[in-house]
């Protein structure tokens, strides 16, 4: 079946292009594809947060719009965008580029966030390996099926991250196989946050690892397990308190059970933590 441009999560207006190629290859975790389109406008389709979108330019020049700031991504130029960041395109003409989305936490630690949504020149050995890797795997078809297809997030990553700390001047915080570990543990602590008895010993039987041997990973992220624990409960009370009406009349206990914490006092001391303000949505104490 042909790719779209909204198969690649892509929105096009009245004056969107009135040509464009999309090849295209993907998992559940990663996407791979290269891109032309002419001239025209698109808006990105917001999505998870945990993805990360990457924009490299190619050729031409895209003018990225996000709120009222614009900037322009060029040839050998790279921006990073959370999943959920709403943004827009415009280009006068034909405008190719690498588009990759990768759901890892290795590349939204805080060490990287700062230089999310701004325009990042590309080292030419970097260029290189992300537009080879991307021509070849954008249009080998049998592999977002073959058994290799889930290790290749991690190989992806590491390519991203050494293009930031090379453009940045970072030092490397984390290895392939770190992030490799980070990342299984974000998958592990996705479907069990909700479990209250869930906790860092608990995920680090689940990954066979010692708890000191995954707090030692974390810290090379700049990260706590608990933290991160911690981080995806506040996200899932956030969101029910926000998306379903329903549980504004229940209590606050019943938030916090439904998130993963073990009482109210843990889930307004982590909001504090966060910066959220407990009880923002009307809730009261008892049912």
């Amino acid at each position: 079946m042909p790719m779209t441009l909204a198969s690649l999560g892509w929105a096009a207006g009245q004056d969107g292009p009135q040509r464009s190629s999309v090849e295209m290859v993907s998992n559940n975790s990663w996407n791979v594809a290269r891109v032309w389109t002419s001239a025209g406008s698109l808006a990105a389709a917001p999505t998870e947060p945990q993805i990360t979108r990457i924009l490299v330019g190619v050729d031409g020049t895209g003018t990225l719009q996000f709120g009222s700031s614009t900037m322009e991504l060029g040839a050998r130029q790279m921006i990073l965008v959370a999943g959920d960041e709403q943004f827009s395109t415009v280009n006068d003409g034909i405008w190719a580029r690498c588009e990759w989305k990768l759901r890892s936490p290795a590349i939204r630690q805080d060490r990287f966030t700062p230089h999310y949504s701004q325009i990042i020149a590309l080292q030419p050995e970097n260029y290189t390996l992300i537009t080879t890797m991307t021509n070849v795997l954008s249009t080998s078809q049998s592999i977002q099926a073959g058994a290799g297809a889930p290790l290749l997030l991690e190989a992806l990553t590491g390519v991203i991250m050494a293009s930031l700390l090379d453009a940045t001047g970072q030092s490397a915080g984390l290895t392939p196989h770190q992030a490799a570990i980070i990342q299984r543990a974000s998958e592990v602590i996705e479907h069990r946050h909700t479990d209250p008895d869930f906790d860092v010993t608990a995920l680090a039987e689940e990954l066979h690892l010692s708890v000191r041997h995954l707090r030692r990973v974390y810290a090379n992220a700049e990260q706590t397990p608990r933290g991160a624990i911690e981080a995806r409960r506040v996200m899932t009370a956030q969101s029910i308190l926000s998306v379903n009406p329903g549980w504004y009349r229940r209590s606050k206990e019943e938030v916090a059970r439904a998130a993963g914490f073990s009482s109210i006092e843990q889930m307004d001391a982590a909001f504090r933590r966060h910066r959220i303000r407990p009880g923002a949505q009307t809730l009261s104490t008892s049912a």
